[in-house]
């Protein structure tokens, strides 16, 4: 690894409400852009993947809270 990383996070960043069809993980930050197509699928899991370096990629999201009732919307289960 070089210069002693062992990680990398891309992050999305929303303002507010979150909505699934602007904010969806799949959408923004997809990871057929983040990762070539050969990465090895035995290293994948739900908090992040290898690439060809041994590097774990991640997906995050940056929630920027701009009234306070956007916080129950992320709390409470979507319907």
């Amino acid at each position: 690894h070089q210069l002693g990383y062992h990680g990398i996070a891309f992050c999305h960043t929303a303002f507010g409400r979150l909505k699934p069809e602007r904010d969806d993980a799949d959408k923004t930050l997809p990871w057929n852009q983040l990762l070539p197509s050969d990465a090895d699928v035995e290293s994948q899991s739900n908090f992040g993947r290898a690439n060809s370096l041994g590097m774990k990629v991640y997906r995050r999201l940056n929630i920027v809270i701009e009234e306070v009732s956007d916080v129950s919307q992320m709390l409470l289960p979507y319907t």
